[in-house]
């Protein structure tokens, strides 16, 4: 059967067109909280009243318009979720299987499925089967690209000791290594990189003794909201499928409700999401972050699944012993390029919040008795690989010859240099495929292609 050719233009400008709004999102909340600080510095130096009220009514306004950008965000995502059934209608299928549109994917790219927990329970009457569903942490974007003011002065601190004693490259990245983790901290010191970078360890004066120092442009620097961000999940599928199995053979098959873009994770604490002061204590579980604690929520966002009795098929009931349940689905609303793009930011992301490495041949991954594994969730094993040293030598090295790890998991995943740079991530210059396939090639002849011939 042909596969499906979808028009997804106007999906891709939504898509678009969300980024540019989550970016004006964040740059009103920060204005917003920026004039809230000065109003509290104000008050603490005991300002005129006069002064304190203009403060008052510039921080009314900006929370206003911050405001206004959280809920024009959440129009966005509502109107991409429209578009998505909108594919339904246009091919006259049913709003219940949309199981037709998976023949929308290109057979000539690889299709990811990324894990998700999922929980069973059945109703006290055994008549309603009832699957929930959990994006696992590989789906979320934790990572807050800006910086704090302690941040900001820690990147600085680093730069300026770089600078001052070139030679020693290990002291200042064991410093700001222990007070953040060394994925965070790679990611304040590559923030806080100076102007004159290229001037590091030379000496500008006529007498060929004074080094240069660090020059920043603050502007530059991303700065990050005071209060906790919500992370979300993304690279989603547009909807779940079930899938039950018994005795071999399928007994039910149930698709949910399509599922958001960004799918918030943690519950609300901004004060932004109240209408006003009087509610700054509302609900935090309350609106699209339902489905974390509501199970009726959690069906109407897709993240729940209701079998009943009439779902069955093949002369099976409820009551069946269900051998095999499956849980799975694709996006067909991306693109290979957009899809690329979305999963390369999404291990970048990883790769500065959690951390990221790819891990040699050998190494334990469980703990044992005898054994432990490569894994410290202090970020420990990344301490070294993440010094900036390290990851600009790396890079120079050619981390993206094919023969490599990282480049083979570019090439592979089709991931675009510009998003995902695997040449900084620690690992990549494993080389250990290719010495396996030239150990296979030198082999082959006079081993299993021997015995062929």
């Amino acid at each position: 059967m042909p596969a499906l050719n979808l028009n997804l233009d106007a999906l891709q400008a939504a898509r678009a067109d969300l980024v540019r709004q989550r970016d004006a999102q964040r740059s009103a909340t920060l204005a917003w909280q920026q004039a809230q600080a000065a109003l509290d510095s104000l008050a603490r130096s005991g300002a005129n009243a006069d002064a304190l009220q203009a403060q008052r009514q510039q921080v009314s306004a900006l929370r206003r318009t911050a405001q206004s950008a959280l809920q024009a965000t959440g129009k966005q995502l509502q109107g991409i979720q429209n578009l998505s059934q909108d594919l339904l209608g246009l091919l006259q299928l049913p709003p219940d299987n949309p199981a037709p549109l998976v023949e929308a994917l290109d057979a000539a790219h690889p299709v990811v499925l990324l894990p998700v927990a999922v929980q069973t329970r059945y109703t006290a009457d055994a008549s309603l089967l009832m699957v929930r569903i959990y994006p696992d942490a590989i789906h979320t974007f934790g990572h807050e690209p800006g910086l704090s003011a302690a941040e900001t002065a820690e990147g600085k601190r680093y730069w300026t000791e770089r600078f001052t004693t070139p030679s020693d490259t290990t002291s200042p990245w064991l410093q700001i290594a222990r007070i953040y983790t060394p994925a965070r901290a790679a990611w304040i010191v590559r923030s806080t990189t100076p102007t004159n970078f290229d001037q590091l360890g030379r000496r500008i004066d006529d007498a060929n003794v004074v080094l240069a120092s660090p020059q920043f442009d603050d502007a530059a620097i991303p700065q990050a909201s005071r209060d906790g961000a919500t992370v979300y999940a993304a690279a989603l599928p547009d909807r779940f499928v079930v899938v039950g199995q018994s005795r071999g053979r399928e007994v039910f098959r149930v698709w949910g409700q399509p599922v958001a873009d960004l799918l918030p994770m943690n519950p609300a604490f901004d004060p932004l999401t109240a209408t006003d002061e009087a509610e700054a204590d509302k609900d935090p579980f309350g609106g699209d972050r339902a489905w974390l604690v509501d199970y009726p929520a959690a069906v109407k966002a897709g993240m729940a699944i209701n079998v009943t009795a009439n779902d069955m098929r093949n002369g099976a009931t409820l009551t069946d012993p269900i051998d095999r349940l499956v849980v799975l689905g694709v996006d067909w609303t991306q693109t290979p390029d957009s899809a690329a793009t979305l999963f390369a930011s999404l291990l970048d992301n990883h790769q500065h919040s959690a951390g990221m490495k790819l891990v040699a041949q050998g190494t334990p991954t469980n703990n044992t008795s005898s054994t432990r594994s490569a894994f410290a969730a202090n970020g420990a094993d990344l301490l070294a690989d993440l010094d900036p040293q390290t990851t600009t030598q790396r890079t120079a090295d050619g981390a993206f010859e094919l023969a490599t790890a990282g480049g083979r998991l570019q090439g592979l995943l089709g991931l675009p240099v510009e998003v995902f740079n695997a040449g900084t991530v620690p690992g990549a210059t494993l080389r250990e495929s290719a010495s396996a396939g030239h150990m296979v090639n030198a082999l082959w002849s006079a081993t299993l292609g021997y015995t062929l011939r």
